[in-house]
């Protein structure tokens, strides 16, 4: 499992949650999971929905001509993370490995089934991570209590710099495409 973000409240929660889950879970979640990975800038979820969500484990495709072929990530959205405390945090990385740990029991076509059984998946993953002593309750609650108010306040300010931040990427992929059109 390489971890390639440089989020030190990331590496510490996941350092935490390594060191005190069982040894067994420990060494099935760094054997299936390819990397662990952050995102800096807020995301969209769709066209026009600011995405609220901290974590998720996602296919890593890596063969771009098999698509049935995939590894396992864990990505973080920082800006959403980091309005979470350090214990919460942590809480959320012991559930996303908690998904894994089911992944890895699935086998080949592992995203597919757990996205066809998402909320039985999901009250797995808190029991799982509950049993290694990482609550969901922590973090459920903080994000309806905490997080998710203070994206709402502050969403229609963030979306204009998303939406800044998108057009400068689409002049920047239109330059590009001019510049090749020359040649």
């Amino acid at each position: 499992m390489r971890v390639l973000t440089r989020s030190k409240i990331i590496r510490t929660a996941i350092n935490t949650v390594l060191r005190r889950m069982p040894h067994d879970d420990r060494k099935i979640v760094e054997g299936f999971v390819n990397r662990v990975m952050s995102c800096r800038e807020w995301e969209t979820d769709g066209l026009d929905n600011l995405s609220v969500i901290s974590a998720a484990m996602l296919p890593l495709w890596t063969d771009r001509t098999d698509f049935s072929k995939y590894d396992c990530q864990i990505q973080f959205n920082l800006p959403v993370a980091r309005l979470f405390t350090a214990k919460a945090l942590t809480n959320i990385v012991a559930h996303e490995f908690a998904h894994v740990r089911i992944a890895a029991n699935l086998g080949d076509g592992w995203y597919e089934k757990m996205k066809s059984r998402e909320g039985y998946h999901e009250r797995i993953a808190d029991q799982l991570a509950s049993s290694w002593g990482f609550p969901a309750t922590l973090h459920h609650r903080e994000r309806k209590k905490q997080v998710l108010p203070t994206i709402y306040a502050r969403e229609s300010q963030i979306m204009r710099k998303v939406s800044a931040r998108l057009a400068a990427e689409n002049e920047a992929v239109k330059s590009r495409f001019d510049k090749m059109r020359r040649y």
